[in-house]
């Protein structure tokens, strides 16, 4: 991790430990969600590369002297992305994943995503895998004839932890599909085929640190963090093609991540959710977020009945939710706003907002003022 040697040495930022307690907090308040287990990912190696310090593991529950699990707790895989956060800063962090990523991932999993028949299918596991391992982000995948958009988002509650996550994953996508060079380098033409990488709220130095690395577009963004592959790679037959190992790997994935112990909070769920609400402007369905979270949807409606509450309640109140949102921007009419969430009209959401509040949408945005 060449970056990160570079910066060893640096001094704790001033703020050390802000963003650990924000995880911390965070983490608490999301119904027991810390005790998910997601895979170690980067860290590891990380780990490694720095030797393995106290300061890294601090607020965990992981020995520095013991190896790395496989798996580990959410929370303590936050903490340690905090701790890192703390020290270095996000630059360093985003920049070693550009230029080194390969070395940080296990070779046995570059292995199994390098046997991908094309760009497309690639993108299409590496969105499921990320979906259901990983409850405290949403990736949604959009596929036109322009190409893939995949976009990455975060547990509000994480705060910047959250945020440099998504900035993190999208990176580390942006990697990936590299998998297939030199021959994808053979087929882009150029820069303008290069994936487009849009960072949710990306300081200016951060943005121009990553886009000067190359075989990248990068800028900020205010909406979301996002990565745009173009369509002129993405059917071209990979020559490492494995048909047997990527069966392979798809039932692996089945296997180890439907099981009754899946990453599962109400937290995580409301995530899904809202995120297809705001990308699809329609509420999503129960089959296709089970499926996304590797559950059945009996297994979903069990375990929602146990807490006393129904998905198309869930799915009403993140409704609510984006839209006193949207009406704390005076430039949302509320035409836009029942438009955002789906409604075919500005009445219709007007009874169901006034329904959950006791007053109507223009009536709750008065009382903001």
């Amino acid at each position: 991790m060449n970056e990160l040697s570079k910066c060893a040495a640096a001094p704790f930022a001033e703020d050390i430990g802000k963003n650990r307690r924000i995880s911390l907090a965070a983490l608490g308040s999301i119904d027991g969600l810390g005790d998910a287990m997601v895979p170690a990912g980067i860290l590891p190696r990380l780990a490694h590369d720095l030797d393995h310090p106290a300061w890294m593991f601090d607020g965990t529950g992981l020995d520095p002297q013991v190896p790395f699990p496989i798996k580990i707790r959410l929370a303590d895989d936050l903490v340690m992305v905090a701790n890192l956060l703390d020290r270095f800063g996000p630059l360093p962090l985003l920049s070693s994943v550009l230029t080194d990523f390969d070395s940080t991932v296990n070779h046995k999993t570059l292995g199994v995503l390098a046997a991908a028949p094309d760009l497309a299918a690639l993108l299409q596991y590496l969105t499921k895998s990320l979906n259901i391992q990983n409850p405290h982000l949403k990736v949604l995948l959009s596929e036109s004839r322009a190409g893939h958009l995949i976009e990455v988002t975060a547990m509000s509650e994480l705060a910047d932890v959250g945020l440099f996550l998504e900035h993190l994953v999208a990176a580390a996508i942006v990697r990936l599909t590299g998998l297939f060079q030199p021959k994808m380098r053979k087929i882009a033409n150029g820069k303008s085929s290069w994936p487009v990488l849009r960072l949710r709220d990306a300081a200016d130095d951060t943005v121009a640190a990553l886009a000067a690395i190359g075989q990248v577009d990068v800028a900020a963004s205010e909406g979301s963090t996002t990565l745009f592959v173009s369509s002129t790679g993405l059917p071209a037959q990979n020559p490492r093609h494995d048909p047997d190992l990527w069966s392979l790997a798809y039932q692996a994935l089945r296997k180890n991540w439907t099981q009754d112990h899946s990453p599962f909070s109400v937290a995580s769920l409301r995530l899904h959710i809202r995120q297809s609400l705001k990308t699809s402007q329609r509420a999503p369905g129960l089959n296709q977020l089970a499926s996304d979270m590797a559950m059945s949807p009996r297994t979903i409606g069990r375990k929602l009945a146990s807490l006393d509450i129904s998905f198309q309640q869930m799915v009403s109140e993140e409704k609510m939710a984006i839209a006193r949102e949207s009406l704390t921007d005076p430039r949302w009419s509320v035409d836009r706003v029942a438009g955002l969430l789906g409604y075919s009209n500005s009445a219709s959401f007007g009874r169901a907002f006034r329904q959950m509040h006791g007053i109507s949408p223009s009536e709750w945005r008065e009382r903001l003022r």
